[in-house]
């Protein structure tokens, strides 16, 4: 089972995580290792020129035209050039391996520690509790930060705790527009 997993995740020369092989390339960038592996997408950290990104790669076989998906990607693109909540978007990749074709785009990555990975204990190394107080001011943010977007015309649709993202200095982001909806009339 494990070798049909590996060939089945060898994406343009990719290697799955556990064997990273840092020579392999998606596109100009430099493949680090896979985040996250859904049936619809891959999620890939790159670098390229010393910068690290984010590359959210759709399989294309699962997506009924492109030309939505590239619209759909414009109206981020409008969105994320109003608000700094939406990660930036650089460019877009396309690529192929030998099962299926991909569209990749590439984001900025995101320098902060997920809800998840926080209520998990992988940020610190072991898991702390959450006392009523710091859950309360994370919700406040979150809330801030939703009705923010909000006002932008940008609903997330996918909000759960791998997708919001605690910054350093404790704001909010959220990640994975890949299910996001836009208001119409946003400037």
């Amino acid at each position: 089972v494990e070798s049909t997993r590996d060939a089945a995740l060898d994406v343009a020369g990719v290697v799955p995580e556990r064997s990273v092989a840092p020579e392999k390339m998606i596109g100009p960038y430099r493949f680090l290792k896979e985040i996250a592996a859904t049936h619809f997408s891959r999620t890939f950290l790159v670098e390229r020129d010393g910068v690290q990104y984010v590359i959210k790669a759709v399989n294309l076989q699962n997506v009924r035209s492109t030309e939505t998906l590239k619209s759909e990607l414009k109206k981020l693109q409008k969105a994320a050039s109003h608000t700094p909540l939406v990660p930036k978007i650089i460019e877009t990749v396309e690529f192929e391996d030998t099962y299926s074709q991909y569209f990749g785009i590439v984001e900025e990555k995101i320098n902060g520690t997920s809800l998840l990975d926080m209520v998990e204990g992988k940020s610190a190394g072991e898991k702390k509790p959450f006392f009523p107080e710091d859950v309360q001011g994370f919700l406040q943010k979150a809330f801030q930060t939703l009705r923010e977007l909000h006002q932008h015309g940008i609903y997330h649709l996918d909000l759960k705790p791998e997708n919001i993202f605690v910054l350093p200095d404790g704001s909010i982001r959220f990640i994975d527009f890949g299910s996001s909806v836009m208001r119409k009339g946003v400037n």
